[in-house]
């Protein structure tokens, strides 16, 4: 599912919560060129039983110092 939106994506963290009985899990992925976030989101929300889904974004620069 995640392939139809991102360039890649990565499991990078496990976690569990609520007393061990959910997983948090984070991933890193890049999004597709022209891919809408929000189909993405509501996919996912279908399939984890609508449990709370963050999205946050993270600059990526070219530049070192």
């Amino acid at each position: 599912m995640l392939g139809r939106y991102t360039t890649y994506h990565e499991l990078s963290s496990v976690k569990t919560s609520n007393m061990g009985s959910l997983f948090r899990l984070t991933y890193d992925v890049g999004m597709a060129s022209g891919a809408d976030e929000k189909a993405m989101i509501d996919e996912l929300r279908a399939r984890n039983g609508n449990l709370e889904i963050s999205l946050s974004h993270q600059e990526v620069s070219s530049y070192e110092l």
